[in-house]
């Protein structure tokens, strides 16, 4: 039986939320030039001009491009994180290759267990904006640091293999924090009140321009929102980088786990 997905669910309900608050400004801003007791005063104030429109559209059109620019931004972001941790990765498999039996398979187990942690456990809660488990694989990643720790003070092994291990380390920490933060912390709601502040500003220079014309209001009206409509979905698919109809997915993790001792 076909079920939605939680984030299909969420779109939904977005583009709900966002075409009936523009049916309610749409409705409000028609009554209030053509209905209301102040709209004589807005049709006998004059014609207002085609470039009073533009002011309003270059701002909203300008803070989307913003916004747009913010989430490309992320997106390259998330995936260097992706990379950076899937490097460590494999140089921490290739450094178990090198250590005694006992080191090299401690040190591989806890790479398996950090990976596989992420992979069932944080990236799923990263995927569906699950903030209560932001840090999931936390506890595999403390051991995993240990374990390189504890190796890479051991005097049995070399000072530059201990260096290697805990850059490593650092690298996988490092990367882990980033692909945390642009998981969870999306576009702030400060950025999205803007949209819809610019959005109304839009709609009611859209409605003073036609204010003679009803007629060429509606249709301009309905032509607006679309357009609104269109920007604000495309910014509600790309909030976070591991979301959207286009996401980071794990698969260079998955990958990092192909080498021939793991095999």
């Amino acid at each position: 039986m076909y079920s939605i997905s939680p984030f299909a669910f969420d779109e939904l309900k977005f583009v709900a939320t966002v075409l009936t608050l523009n049916i309610i400004a749409v409705c409000s801003i028609y009554w209030l030039l053509n209905k209301s007791r102040v709209a004589s005063w807005f049709k006998e104030s004059g014609e207002i001009t085609a470039s009073f429109l533009s002011i309003s559209a270059l701002l909203f059109g300008l803070f989307v491009t913003n916004l747009a620019s913010d989430i490309w931004t992320r997106h390259k972001e998330a995936n260097q994180a992706l990379i950076n941790e899937a490097g460590a990765i494999r140089n921490f498999l290739s450094m178990a290759k090198n250590l005694a039996s006992a080191d090299g398979e401690k040190l591989n187990a806890a790479v398996i267990n950090y990976v596989n942690a992420v992979l069932q456990k944080e990236w799923p809660a990263m995927r569906n904006g699950d903030h209560q488990n932001r840090e999931s694989a936390l506890f595999e990643f403390n051991v995993l640091n240990e374990v390189a720790t504890q190796i890479a003070f051991n005097e049995d092994h070399s000072r530059a293999l201990g260096n290697r291990l805990l850059q490593a380390s650092d690298n996988i920490q490092a990367a882990r924090l980033l692909r945390l933060s642009l998981a969870h912390d999306e576009i702030s709601f400060v950025k999205w009140r803007a949209v819809v502040t610019f959005s109304l500003l839009l709609l009611l220079s859209v409605g003073l321009v036609h204010i003679r014309n009803p007629r060429a209001m509606k249709i301009t009206f309905a032509v607006t929102v679309i357009c609104i409509l269109a920007s604000e979905i495309i910014l509600f698919n790309n909030k976070s980088p591991y979301q959207g109809r286009n996401p980071i997915t794990p698969n260079m993790l998955i990958e990092s786990l192909s080498s021939p001792k793991i095999l």
